[in-house]
């Protein structure tokens, strides 16, 4: 894969890595045209005419609104909350919970204003990612991506979950008197928000590369930490593998849909058990 979305970054030719002390950043492309991509700046696009002096530079995705703002409005409203009393405050912790379960079950929803290329090589496309920044929401779950391709119509997305670092273990309700319940999650409550999750993921990085780049075909390959029952270990399996075509998003309200049906639109391989979860699955090829 040709770029890691964590801090073991690992580069290939033709992707050139920048690293600050509270930044990250990629660039793409040669001297006429490109993408760079910084966690902290944002995305950018630049162009130039050979022979001219001419040159553009546009930010890209620079007023998508994320889901998980409304979540982080409410963390917000939590630490001013010092004087409020424990009912109010109770409230508050309840609705920024059920703000997080409805953001990471509809990552899918927010996406990138598609990019008019008259011209765009294969060794532009990391740029393209850098610049734009379109996951940056999924990064602050703590969920991690590797992208690759050596064909210019395809993209292939290796995405790590980490189920257990962004999929809450316990629900939260208000009690008829104003107070705070937490309990544990049912097994079958758990997994169904880890399969919205990842379903959702994989829809929202399909989404987001026909936006920013001229493919045909995204891969989607899910991966996350499971028990082998054969070993009694938990290893890191793929449990989804989706190859998305372009075709296959147009007309779509994607705000209506239910991810996994949408999956089942696609050649894909997937297990679920709703008791159980996800089970290892083959990667398509």
């Amino acid at each position: 894969m040709g770029l890691r979305f964590r801090k073991s970054i690992q580069i290939l030719p033709g992707v050139k890595l920048n690293i600050g002390k509270s930044s990250v950043g990629v660039s793409l492309g040669g001297k006429f045209g490109g993408v760079s991509l910084n966690s902290k700046t944002g995305a950018q696009a630049r162009a130039s005419l050979p022979g001219t002096g001419l040159s553009y530079t546009t930010r890209l995705g620079g007023n998508k609104k994320k889901s998980g703002e409304k979540k982080k409005e409410l963390e917000r409203r939590l630490k001013e909350s010092e004087h409020l009393e424990e009912t109010e405050k109770n409230k508050l912790l309840v609705q920024e919970y059920e703000a997080y379960i409805d953001a990471i079950r509809r990552v899918h929803i927010d996406c990138e204003d598609p990019v008019e290329w008259t011209r765009i090589t294969m060794e532009d496309y990391y740029d393209v990612i850098q610049e734009a920044n379109p996951f940056e929401d999924l990064l602050e779950y703590g969920s991690g991506f590797e992208f690759g391709t050596d064909d210019p119509k395809l993209m292939e997305i290796e995405f790590q979950v980490k189920s257990d670092a962004v999929v809450p273990k316990n629900s939260r309700a208000l009690t008829k008197t104003g107070k705070l319940a937490e309990k544990p999650l049912t097994k079958t409550a758990y997994y169904d928000i880890t399969q919205d999750y990842v379903c959702s993921c994989a829809i929202r990085l399909a989404r987001e590369i026909f936006a920013l780049l001229p493919v045909e075909t995204v891969i989607v390959h899910a991966e996350d930490r499971i028990l082998n029952t054969a070993t009694g270990k938990d290893e890191i399996r793929t449990i989804l593998s989706v190859r998305f075509q372009r075709e296959g998003f147009s007309d779509i309200n994607f705000d209506r849909i239910d991810p996994s049906d949408f999956l089942e639109t696609f050649e894909h391989h997937m297990k679920f058990r709703k008791t159980s979860g996800f089970e290892p699955v083959t990667q398509l090829s």
